[in-house]
């Protein structure tokens, strides 16, 4: 077995390890039902909220759509247009892409896209051409032709064995094409390079368990301000199962106890909690929701 695919398979079983005596709460087992039914997904989210406050959990309510949240998954339909159809402007590629929605999408996203008026097309559009404009420009032409780029709803997960947990993570596109390259390099896509370690670990340690094999480097991409890139050795999936187990301990305690000491933020904006925790409440009623510039970010 090769070097990148050992050390995948033993990072499995560290995470296993690592896991499985915290989340004992969270079993699984054979025609059983768990104690919690909902998967609980330990995703970059989860570990940003454990960080925080470890008194954080998901918000019971479903997820909505909106143009901002659409930007990443149109955007990744947009440039598997433009690689396949070299020349091809994004703007045409949206035209192309929305006309065929139903061929791209999950069916809810097909769906609200199918309620927007051109108003809402035209802001999906910004959104989804600004990301696909970014992401092109940065690869070129010659780049852009060996990519693999992730479907709009793909993501790299690793089921906990007899746990309803998962490790989640993502990456934007896979360099080269193929099942599990030796010399596989991620890109993911960020909104600052602040997050770029964050983003780098969460995306090598998910895609190492779902895999079984271990990237050779991630490249965190801010397209308005540039890009790093970073190796993928054993101190970083070391480091990021850590961060892991950190939101699984948060999770287990904000659910079964004991109760943690909350610390609010801008985390409180996605917390299950809101309307039973002073603290996030106080903070929510200070810091409004900025839209369109007119109020002071926090």
């Amino acid at each position: 077995m090769t070097d990148h695919l050992t050390r995948g398979a033993t990072f499995q079983r560290a995470a296993a390890g690592a896991l499985a005596p915290i989340t004992v709460q969270l079993h699984r087992g054979d025609g059983v039902k768990s104690p919690w039914e909902q998967w609980i997904n330990l995703d970059v989210r989860a570990v940003e909220r454990a960080a925080a406050c470890a008194h954080a959990i998901e918000p019971d309510e479903g997820y909505i759509e909106s143009a901002a949240n659409a930007r990443r998954r149109v955007g990744l339909a947009l440039l598997a247009c433009i690689r396949d159809d070299p020349g091809l402007d994004p703007l045409s590629a949206f035209d192309r892409v929305f006309s065929e929605r139903s061929d791209w999408f999950s069916r809810p996203l097909t769906d609200w896209l199918d309620t927007l008026g051109s108003g809402g097309r035209g802001a999906v559009a910004a959104e989804a051409c600004a990301y696909a404009a970014g992401v092109a420009a940065w690869l070129g032409s010659n780049r852009l032709a060996a990519v693999r780029f992730s479907g709009p709803s793909e993501h790299l997960d690793w089921e906990l064995p007899s746990r309803t947990v998962r490790v989640r993570g993502r990456c934007d596109a896979m360099i080269p094409r193929g099942v599990r390259p030796a010399d596989r390099r991620l890109l993911v896509v960020v909104g600052s390079l602040d997050q770029a370690d964050g983003a780098a670990g969460q995306a090598a340690l998910a895609y190492t368990l779902a895999r079984g094999s271990v990237p050779l480097r991630v490249t965190v991409l801010a397209p308005a301000t540039g890009s790093v890139v970073i190796d993928v050795d054993d101190d970083r999936l070391e480091e990021a199962l850590g961060r892991v187990a950190d939101a699984a301990r948060s999770v287990v305690a904000a659910r079964f106890g004991p109760e943690a000491e909350p610390s609010a933020g801008r985390w409180c904006r996605r917390c299950g909690r809101a309307g039973e925790c002073h603290q996030g409440d106080a903070w929510l009623a200070t810091n409004p929701v900025r839209f369109g510039g007119l109020l002071p970010s926090r």
